[in-house]
């Protein structure tokens, strides 16, 4: 997929938008590596729920060992999508005041999704109360 996302924080509290997170990376990860990210992080493999709550770090060692992209989110919430078609963990890391951008990267949560070749499909990950969410649409 070609094409890009926005990257935003989820509000919890009625009548409060989500707003667009100003920093921070998106690791795409191929989804078989799934294992060795929970692995990693400490949850039980197959956990959606578990992994959306993942707080872990990654080090480029282990970025690389997964195949994982990582891309920076700018000012205004967007990243570019630049990854082939496929089933993937996307990440959401230093996205926190208090971390600095790049290895190791401070994951906060991943969710899995399926990317489609039609770059029309932009990806939104987000980040609330639930965890880390990715959706297209």
């Amino acid at each position: 997929m070609v094409g890009s996302g926005v990257a935003l924080s989820r509000s919890d509290v009625g009548g409060v938008p989500n707003s667009a997170l100003t920093s921070g990376t998106v690791l795409f990860v191929p989804s078989a590596r799934a294992t060795d990210v929970a692995t990693m992080a400490g949850v039980e493999p197959g956990s959606a729920a578990e992994l959306a709550h993942a707080s872990f770090a990654l080090d480029e060692a282990a970025t690389s060992a997964l195949g994982a992209i990582a891309v920076a989110i700018g000012g205004d919430g967007r990243f570019p999508v630049t990854v082939a078609d496929g089933r993937y963990l996307v990440c959401l890391a230093d996205i926190f005041v208090d971390h600095v951008a790049g290895s190791p990267y401070s994951v906060v949560g991943c969710a899995e999704v399926a990317l489609p070749t039609d770059p029309a499909s932009g990806l939104s990950v987000s980040f609330g109360e639930g965890g880390v969410e990715a959706l297209l649409g």
